[in-house]
């Protein structure tokens, strides 16, 4: 087919049709971006914390297969990852969805958008907090290992 032959073959007048299929056209290509996997990439993964007070001692530890809680003090919750849906944009920023297994056998979700820079960020679906990669060490836990 050649470039154009799509606008031929659709009647004069047919805006609108022609509209559905560029909407289409561009859904697809979005659609082209984002991709499942059961690890997450590199550029993801490492301990994340936050300046926000009311997460001082709280941080996030992501490995390739599991996902870390740390809830104050030397508690953490440590979940094995299901699945990793990843919406990567053009600029390097993604839209992560993090299934993960709990003790009791649930399956929840850990939705957050990355973006590269200098630090790179996490910001949480469900706060306002923006968190960064630490590289000093685990809040109420000493240094990284």
């Amino acid at each position: 087919m050649r470039e154009g032959a799509l606008v031929e073959i659709l009647p004069e007048g047919s805006r609108a049709t022609r509209k559905r299929l560029l909407a289409l056209a561009l859904l697809l290509a979005v659609g082209a971006c984002r991709h499942s996997t059961d690890v997450l990439p590199p550029t993801v993964q490492g301990t994340w914390t936050t300046s926000t007070p009311a997460y001082s001692d709280r941080y996030l530890r992501l490995d390739d297969r599991t996902v870390e809680f740390g809830l104050g003090g030397h508690d953490s919750d440590i979940h094995g990852i299901r699945r990793v849906d990843a919406e990567e944009m053009v600029d390097g920023t993604a839209l992560y969805t993090v299934q993960y297994h709990t003790d009791e056998g649930d399956t929840l979700s850990l939705r957050f958008l990355y973006r590269p820079g200098d630090p790179p960020t996490l910001k949480l679906d469900h706060q306002d907090a923006i968190w960064t990669r630490s590289n000093t060490g685990t809040p109420g836990r000493g240094s990284l290992p």
